[in-house]
């Protein structure tokens, strides 16, 4: 039928159209993991060199003190070699700071790299969720119409025709609530309404019925205002209209 050659259609153009985005998906995904082995192996190279620069400074402290004794002791050879290996030392720890600082720098774009990644993935993401979500709704589509198609033959068809139509029928069925699963749909194809949107409309009720009682206060406190002047009014006219005692 139309319908199933349509279905049949949707199949590779589904392919085609989703089948860049995957693979771009794919590529970010790698790049996202071997950007995060990267850092991992920059941070354990930085922590290691630190280890090692804590070490020499513990070491140019042990030998000064040893120049320091030689010295003393007027042992001026011993004291030369030490002096000779405490230069040494302070030109290791000082290359061993500066590639620190470099390492440093090169982990923070390792960090930076791996952000951009998980973006872009995310992103891709998105997008091919976006795609597939309209292809998939193109295809309910398609399947409603398929269904139709078989209903309307079926009555007519003999039996082992019948049979084979009905297993049609039931696979289309069957694809239809793998759908309804995957995005939340209802029966007929539509997002179904979620908890928060129903909160959101009973919030919205309660509101508009709070700022109807609240106008229902407001005027029922007009009217009440006048009455509650009533009585000293009224008290006043009749005083003076009352008569005046007997002398």
């Amino acid at each position: 039928s139309h319908a199933a050659a349509a279905l049949v259609a949707h199949r590779q153009t589904e392919g085609a159209q989703l089948g860049g985005l995957r693979d771009e998906l794919a590529r970010a995904t790698v790049e996202q993991r071997l950007g995060g082995d990267r850092a991992v192996q920059l941070e354990a190279e930085a922590e290691l060199l630190d280890s090692q620069i804590g070490t020499a400074k513990d070491k140019h402290v042990r030998l000064s003190l040893e120049k320091k004794l030689a010295a003393s002791s007027q042992k001026f050879a011993d004291a030369a070699r030490l002096s000779a290996e405490l230069k040494a030392l302070a030109a290791k720890v000082e290359a061993d700071r500066a590639a620190h600082a470099i390492m440093g720098q090169q982990i923070e774009g390792a960090r930076a790299a791996v952000g951009a990644a998980a973006e872009r993935e995310a992103e891709l993401q998105r997008e091919l969720e976006g795609e597939q979500r309209d292809l998939d709704q193109a295809k309910w589509r398609l399947l409603v119409e398929h269904e139709e198609a078989i209903a309307s033959v079926l009555a007519e068809a003999d039996a082992a025709d019948g049979e084979l139509l009905r297993v049609e029928l039931g696979n289309s069925q069957a694809a239809r609530a793998q759908l309804r699963v995957k995005w939340g749909w209802d029966e007929s194809g539509r997002p179904q309404a979620t908890e928060a949107d129903l909160l959101g409309i009973g919030g919205a009720a309660d509101e508009e019925e709070g700022e109807s009682e609240e106008e229902e206060s407001e005027s029922d406190s007009e009217e009440v205002a006048p009455a509650a002047a009533a009585p000293s009014g009224f008290s006043f006219l009749a005083a003076a209209s009352a008569p005046a005692p007997a002398p």
